[in-house]
């Protein structure tokens, strides 16, 4: 089972002046309580971009989104199984966004990941591939839903960089982009985002990776190798049916 426990290690996720390449480099071993260099102030952004909110209030686009952690077997199932062959028959139709779950202090802005800093690296790559590569919207058709594919499928290499340059380069997607935003301490860097996104997470009470919801409500939850929660089924047919029914609704003249 892959739910936010207690034991959750602190990560360090600020390196600058060094950048991705110094964070993976200096992440391969676990540590079991590293510092943050500069605490966040608690602050609300808006993970992602302008345009994809404006795609879902423009054509109702159907809310698809995933609750997981980089590092979680069930996080690759999920996707590889059930989102991915979903998103290949109906993401024009659907707002995907992926989430992450940990722990974000509300006192001193740090934040926590289970399976430790390796991870919490995982999850602000993710984030800056759909901040920078938004699903629908790049006129060269590149999306960050590639990239975050590689990734999970080798999620247990997170974060050697060998790993990581190979899915940017096999996705399209910029190394040194990614790089910039990770590093990055300000509101669109990925320390930021992954703090609010841990919070969007802990507001929607989901703890359990990897939880699909569709249109705000709790679809189906992959868990421990298994599905559970999956009311009106699990398989790619299913959740296609049910998005397609959410988006004749949401389109009804």
């Amino acid at each position: 089972m892959h739910s936010l426990t207690t034991t959750l290690l602190l990560l360090v996720a600020s390196f600058p002046g060094h950048g991705l390449s110094y964070a993976l480099e200096n992440t391969a071993e676990p540590a079991s309580h590293v510092s943050f260099s500069a605490h966040l102030q608690p602050q609300q952004i808006h993970i992602g971009s302008k345009q994809a909110s404006q795609k879902t209030e423009e054509n109702n686009a159907v809310p698809l989104e995933i609750y997981i952690m980089s590092k979680c077997p069930d996080a690759k199932d999920c996707m590889e199984l059930l989102i991915a062959p979903t998103l290949e028959k109906v993401k024009d139709i659907v707002d995907f966004k992926m989430s992450f779950i940990g722990h974000a202090n509300p006192t001193d802005g740090g934040v926590a990941c289970k399976h430790g800093p390796d991870e919490c690296i995982g999850n602000m790559l993710h984030l800056c591939a759909q901040h920078i590569y938004p699903l629908n919207l790049n006129t060269n058709g590149t999306s960050f839903l590639p990239f975050s594919e590689c990734l999970l499928h080798s999620f247990d290499l997170i974060p050697k960089e060998e790993l990581i340059r190979s899915c940017a380069d096999k996705a399209g997607i910029d190394f040194q982009k990614l790089n910039t935003c990770i590093s990055d301490l300000g509101d669109n860097g990925g320390i930021r985002m992954l703090r609010d996104s841990m919070e969007h997470s802990q507001d929607d009470g989901v703890r359990s990776s990897c939880t699909v919801r569709l249109a705000g409500k709790t679809r189906c939850v992959r868990d421990d190798g298994g599905w559970r929660d999956c009311k009106g089924g699990s398989k790619v047919k299913d959740l296609v049916r049910d998005i397609r029914k959410e988006y004749e609704k949401n389109n009804d003249a």
